[in-house]
């Protein structure tokens, strides 16, 4: 929050909400606290601008922003400013918490009778332009509680994510174990999301550079 001014003096003032969490294509609430003010003049810094006094905006692209609120009555005029940071979201880690000991039908994930051989796949639409996949290896016989190493990887992603969790027997593509998908607004106030297909348990960690 930003406020200018003290006492029974005019004030400018505005807050963001779910500051914590800025995302590139989400649109942002900004609130105005300004007190004795019955005009507004707002500068989103990307060459756009409001005159509401509680806009809703949205950046098409990262970066670092100033916000330039001016708070107006009459010939006063109070200007407060911020500055924010806006990143896609990236998925940090995903760790599997649970696996039945066999497929639906009772058989076993191998023929072999051993732990599955897993990995996860991560598409990412991102409009207009288009969809990525990327895929961890294959894990063989994965016993519970595991965590599927991402480091390294730059997993951002801007509109909706699909996670699936794949399952090869003997190392050839067999089951999709799980199948997730989350529009990334759902994902933009919660850095953890919970999956629980029947088969597995999962949870995507999620971090705001």
């Amino acid at each position: 929050m930003v406020l200018l001014g003290n006492g029974c003096k005019r004030t400018a003032c505005f807050t963001i909400e779910n500051e914590n969490y800025l995302n590139p294509r989400y649109p942002i609430q900004f609130r105005n606290c300004s007190e004795k003010a019955d005009e507004f003049e707002w500068d989103f810094g990307d060459g756009t601008a409001s005159t509401e006094a509680d806009p809703v905006h949205t950046y098409w692209s990262p970066g670092t922003y100033e916000i330039k609120m001016a708070a107006i009555n009459g010939k006063s005029r109070k200007v407060a400013t911020q500055t924010i940071s806006l990143d896609y979201a990236s998925i940090s880690s995903i760790k599997l918490l649970g696996m039945n000991p066999t497929k639906p039908n009772g058989d076993p994930w191998d023929s072999d009778g051993s732990a599955p051989d897993l990995r996860i796949a991560i598409r990412d639409f991102c409009f207009p332009i288009g969809s990525t996949f990327y895929h961890t290896p294959v894990y063989t016989d994965v016993v519970p509680p595991f965590d599927f190493p991402l480091s390294g990887r730059n997993l951002n992603f801007c509109a909706s994510l699909q996670v699936y969790l794949l399952e090869y027997n003997d190392g050839a593509p067999d089951d999709t174990i799980c199948f997730a998908y989350r529009l990334f607004e759902q994902l933009a106030d919660a850095p953890i999301e919970s999956v629980d297909c029947g088969s597995a348990q999962y949870e995507v960690y999620m971090s705001h550079n």
